[in-house]
């Protein structure tokens, strides 16, 4: 009798193992769209003329960039023209620069940099365009610390 409850046991083990189910959810037949990004060379969206939109720093100094218009100018031939004009004075200061990957040297000062596109808003017409916002970031290790300057520039038209 025991044999026959284990030879019965094992029947309906196998027979649950070979038994097929349907799924639950049916799945969608019509293949996936699939976006792809441009290809964006940063070594050519950097170049041209930025103004500083904000600076951030943790710090109990004051913002260095107030009451100043300051202005980042980058050529295709890796100089960077910085720009300051307040209502005494202004200067000018050309400096070399170089990009690898997601690293931007400016006169030995690193920065991570990213173009940022602005989320949550549908691509109509007021819709600022890929590129038209850059983030530099000093704090390469944020492990360190996340308390150096992050400054927003974004493109002049």
């Amino acid at each position: 009798m025991k044999n026959i409850l284990l030879g019965l046991l094992l029947v309906l083990m196998l027979a649950s193992c070979i038994s097929t189910t349907t799924p639950k959810v049916a799945a969608n037949k019509s293949p996936a769209k699939e976006l792809k990004q441009k290809n964006i060379d940063p070594y050519k969206l950097i170049v041209g003329t930025w103004k500083i939109e904000s600076y951030q720093v943790y710090s109990v100094e004051p913002d260095p960039t107030e009451d100043k218009n300051i202005s980042w100018e980058f050529n295709d031939k890796n100089e960077v023209t910085i720009n300051s004009i307040t209502t005494e004075n202004a200067t000018m200061n050309t400096y070399p620069y170089w990009m690898n990957k997601s690293i931007l040297n400016v006169d030995q000062q690193l920065y991570m940099f990213y173009f940022e596109e602005p989320l949550g808003i549908s691509r109509g017409a007021n819709a600022k365009p890929f590129g038209d916002e850059l983030w530099l970031d000093t704090n390469l290790d944020p492990s360190v610390s996340d308390h150096g300057p992050k400054i927003h520039l974004v493109r002049v038209k």
